[in-house]
């Protein structure tokens, strides 16, 4: 009996200090000297391979999240993989796709560890190139089958710019031309590991982004100036695609500068959006409509703003449904200097959740930070579905946000102040902030409005004290005064 004990003493010993040993991961198209090294361990006589691993295959460095031990990375589609330590579940991509690693993720004082041989075939799954472990060798063969995409390189030159982007093959391709953002969607292209997702530049061309999508790849230029020409060719004896950007060939010359005038704050055009209307009651709780109530809040609001001096538009003034898309078309139209869509916010749960949240939101349009306004976010966004055949489109996609980059440089940072105002402005209010009172999400409302922009949410219409107050026309008046001197106070620092 001892010496039984004895021996599972000293097996016990062996597994808990077995040597960490080197795996060499080797991709088959470089020279056997450019391999890259990582390290393995072993628990409980499972094999493990750590994080640098991910980092490398995926060329992303991903991110630690400490208080919840997990592990964030994008792989080379932009979709996110979430390890827990501890936990032998994944999840992967935006719709969190579940899968069982069987061994638990593994954590030790300086890294990060996976099971490396359940992986592998989770890897493969979804990926054209594959991995291979060879235990001879103890190797970790990364074998890239499909990359067609192989280089991009960028030439300028004394008139423009060359991009040639090198293939293996004649491949279709189609762009689209948006200024400031040429898009190249190659049609079955796959990215070569060694092409950097995203690089800035110096010259004509500002940055290049690659996004690697299912059944195409998609490569945008960055070309914030003027330009004369954009041509994209396939050079069939060279195999590549050349993109040849020119620059005017004259110079514009300078206009004598000109100083203008700013307008008095009280003279400019303010943009009221009362959210949904018509067939589209919005939340709707006890017999309470969103839609009556922003829009009584909006008129209030319009009077005071007009008694001011300000020119005030609403881009409704009864109950009608104005689609979600001509709201913001509306405000660039009018020539608006200001925007701002009104709205009730709204939950589900249990009563004593229903009683807990309450307060006022101001949203600027950036993407979501917390899944509470990602929900709110798409909860609105679903009016877009009662006119456009888009089915279940309630979220700004990666190629919107790209187009949107050049808006979202022009005024983020005013709606950021003006946000900001009407927190200071609420300060002394019976109606108190939820959280911190300013958040941003992806609200389809704001999207092309080309000027400072936010989404008020007056209060949870599900919350017995916000909904007393929403309803009433003293808080419907007081909502109003307090927006109103938001508004001013936010022209009054623009002119300073």
């Amino acid at each position: 009996m001892k010496i039984a004990t004895y021996i599972l003493f000293l097996s016990c010993l062996l597994i808990v200090f077995t040597p960490v040993r080197a795996i060499q991961i080797q991709p088959i198209n470089t020279s056997v000297d450019q391999y890259k090294t990582i390290t393995d361990t072993v628990f409980d006589n499972c094999v493990y391979f750590s994080v640098s691993g991910l980092q490398y295959l995926f060329n992303d460095s991903g991110a630690v999240i400490p208080h919840a031990q997990k592990f964030i990375i994008n792989d080379n589609t932009n979709r996110k993989w979430y390890f827990t330590v501890d936990n032998p579940y994944i999840s992967i991509g935006k719709y969190q796709t579940v899968l069982n690693l069987t061994y638990p993720v593994r954590k030790s004082a300086n890294d990060i560890f996976i099971p490396l041989h359940t992986f592998i075939p989770i890897y493969n799954q979804l990926f054209p190139d594959q991995l291979e472990y060879a235990p001879d060798s103890n190797r970790l063969k990364h074998y890239l089958q499909n990359g067609n995409i192989l280089n991009i390189v960028k030439t300028d030159l004394q008139n423009g710019c060359l991009i040639d982007i090198q293939v293996k093959e004649a491949l279709k391709h189609k762009i689209l031309w948006v200024p400031p953002h040429y898009i190249i969607n190659i049609n079955k292209g796959i990215l070569s590991p060694e092409i950097v997702k995203s690089k800035q530049e110096k010259g004509l061309v500002k940055s290049i982004l690659t996004v690697q999508e299912k059944n195409h790849a998609q490569i945008t230029l960055y070309i914030p100036n003027e330009v004369d020409t954009i041509e994209t060719n396939y050079i069939a004896a060279e195999k590549k695609f050349s993109v040849s950007i020119r620059k005017p060939l004259q110079k514009k010359q300078k206009k004598a500068e000109v100083k203008i005038k700013k307008p008095a704050y009280n003279k400019r055009t303010i943009i009221i959006d009362p959210g949904h209307g018509g067939k589209d009651p919005g939340a709707v709780f006890k017999g309470n409509f969103e839609k009556d109530i922003v829009l009584k809040t909006g008129t209030k609001l319009k009077r005071i703003l007009t008694k001011k001096g300000f020119n005030v538009l609403l881009t409704r003034e009864k109950d009608v449904y104005i689609p979600l898309s001509e709201r913001p078309d509306f405000a660039a139209k009018h020539g608006g200097d200001l925007f701002i869509s009104l709205h009730c916010n709204a939950i589900e749960g249990s009563k004593k959740r229903l009683k807990e949240i309450n307060g006022y939101v101001a949203y600027i349009l950036r993407a979501g930070e917390s899944e509470e306004d990602k929900m709110l976010a798409r909860r609105e966004n679903k009016a877009l579905n009662k006119t456009k055949k888009q089915k279940n489109k309630t979220e700004i996609s990666a190629v919107e946000w790209i187009l949107l980059e050049h808006e979202l440089n022009l005024y983020s940072h005013q709606s950021e102040r003006f946000a900001e105002k009407i927190v200071d402005s609420f300060k002394k209010s019976e109606m108190r902030k939820h959280r911190t009172g300013a958040h941003q999400a992806g609200f389809f409302v704001l999207m092309g409005t080309f000027m400072p922009a936010v989404l008020f949410e007056m209060g949870f219409i599900t919350n017995e004290k916000d909904r007393k107050f929403i309803v009433s026309s003293k808080g419907q008046n007081e909502i109003a005064e307090k927006l109103a001197g938001a508004i001013i106070n936010f022209f009054k620092s623009q002119q300073n």
